[in-house]
């Protein structure tokens, strides 16, 4: 008998060879309030570029320095970088909150042609996790909700499968997490959202304020619904299914603190951060008690330029990923690199460069 979950996730994984859903028309004109936008933050780019040099958003890698190159197929993504980038006058998804259907359409298409535009695993891994993390987690999904999500199966090939949104956390003031468990193949999947600018709106302004949390980015808001947290976890785990854990900015800083908090419950592997601020001091006395084998099972990826991993301190494995050429402030805080044509990843040597800061800001107080 055909498993149903299989068989409707082969007849959604067809979609690509019936229409290019990636290859969406670019609009002949934009809303003077999103041209608006673009200019403002670009403005703002460029003065925090110049305020900020690159020597200080640079991290110290480790030696002997080796690079490893990311050369993704050009247009695997179509036109969605142009359409959905955070600087797009469009229609931005990276990093920005939406609730429109049009919007998860697109981002179900961009998963979509990681499996079928890209061969390389190494490529799939990345671009699905930073597709997860910058643009999924963004999306108001809603409980009971199904999704196709690539993931590996038991051969280790990348396939779409079926997910249902099994939870909808409420971290503090409607600020969500997502709970996401397999219905087939896969590991369940906890998505924390990073900052959310909808000041319209309570979660907004709670997103906002857990940024500059003095106890850590995220912490207080991650301790009142660690409870339900660890139960979710648990209960996963206790079916023989440990989840992932992943975020991007502030839901990276999240997502460490899930695996570091509730680590037992979590996969020996696949769990990352992007973009993410460092950590305190306490986090840090709370990740050196986790034995070393564990401490290989979350990964942070930071951009070279970026400012806001540059605050707290580091810990893991850690890999900073660069263009040929320098990115500005926010413009390196935002990037979706799975989109550019290549970028390098090296890694960086967390003590030396923890170190540096600990220098910087004992000079910075004389």
């Amino acid at each position: 008998m055909i498993n149903p979950c299989f068989f409707l996730s082969f007849l959604l994984g067809l979609t690509p060879l019936l229409g290019d859903c990636v290859n969406e028309p670019i609009p002949p004109k934009t809303a003077w309030k999103s041209r608006v936008r673009v200019e403002a933050l670009k403005s703002l780019d460029e003065f925090l570029n110049w305020h900020l040099g690159n020597e200080t958003r640079s991290f110290i890698l480790r030696l002997p320095a080796v690079s490893v190159s990311y050369v993704y197929p050009e247009g695997w993504m179509g036109n969605f970088q142009e359409l959905h980038g955070f600087f797009s006058p469009y229609q931005p998804l990276v990093g920005r909150v939406s609730g429109h259907k049009e919007d998860l359409e697109s981002t179900r298409c961009v998963m979509q042609a990681v499996v079928h535009k890209l061969s390389d695993k190494k490529l799939q891994t990345f671009a699905a996790d930073e597709i997860l993390a910058k643009v999924l987690a963004y999306r108001d999904l809603h409980l009971g909700e199904e999704i196709l999500l690539p993931c590996c199966d038991s051969g280790a090939k990348m396939r779409l499968y079926p997910y249902k949104i099994d939870e909808v956390f409420n971290l503090w003031l409607g600020m969500p997490a997502y709970g996401l468990t397999p219905l087939n193949e896969g590991v369940p999947l906890l998505l924390f959202r990073g900052t959310d600018f909808s000041l319209d709106a309570p979660r907004g302004w709670a997103s906002l304020m857990s940024d500059v949390d003095l106890s850590g980015p995220g912490l207080h808001a991650f301790q009142k619904a660690q409870p339900k947290i660890h139960a979710w976890l648990k209960k996963n785990a206790d079916l023989g299914k440990k989840a992932r854990v992943m975020g991007y900015s502030l839901g990276g800083a999240l997502a460490a603190y899930a695996y570091i908090f509730e680590n037992q419950w979590i996969a020996e592997e696949g769990s990352c951060g992007f973009n993410l601020p460092g950590v305190s001091d306490q986090v840090i006395e709370q990740w050196n008690a986790l034995g070393s084998e564990r401490q290989q099972g979350f990964v942070s990826f930071v951009n070279r330029g970026d400012v806001v991993s540059k605050v707290g301190k580091l810990f893991g494995v850690v890999y900073e990923l660069s263009l040929n050429v320098p990115m500005k402030p926010m413009t390196a805080h935002t990037m979706l690199m799975c989109a550019q044509e290549a970028f390098n990843r090296s890694a960086i040597d967390v003590k030396i460069e923890n170190e540096s800061r600990m220098l910087a800001q004992e000079f910075s107080k004389k």
